[in-house]
């Protein structure tokens, strides 16, 4: 008679959980070798995501801003604003007359020299130092 070849009880188990560990192993292993990348990128991104929030808070700050600077512009345009706006800043008091120039103030000429000139007026300013 032949022996029959039976399969103990938990042999299937241990290769169940053999190749569970080694499935275990090979992730761990995986996830080692990716792990430096994965954290830069994850880094990267956190610290992009708060520069974002801080330039669009920054940007709101700059819109209401000017919407105030805005909405001062204009009522100074209006009607007599900037007269009010300029007693109230103290530069002229009541009872005292405003007055209103037009046009540019004159601007005193500039010399015009050429080159050579100039560098005849640094030759001489020398020989004036040395003496």
């Amino acid at each position: 008679m032949r022996k029959s070849r039976r399969r103990t009880k938990g042999t299937g188990k241990r290769y169940h959980i053999l190749l569970w560990l080694f499935i275990g192993f090979l992730w761990l292993y995986m996830l080692i070798n990716m792990f430096p990348s994965i954290g830069k990128v994850t880094s990267c991104l956190i610290k992009e995501s708060r520069e974002v929030r801080r330039i669009e808070s920054e940007y709101q700050k700059l819109k209401e801003e000017n919407k105030k600077t805005e909405q001062i512009v204009n009522s100074l345009k209006q009607g007599k604003g900037w007269e009010e706006e300029i007693r109230s800043k103290g530069w002229v008091k009541e009872g005292e007359i405003l007055i209103k120039i037009e046009g540019k103030l004159p601007q005193p000429e500039k010399k015009k020299e050429n080159f050579l000139q100039k560098i005849l007026d640094w030759l001489t300013k020398g020989e004036k130092r040395k003496q």
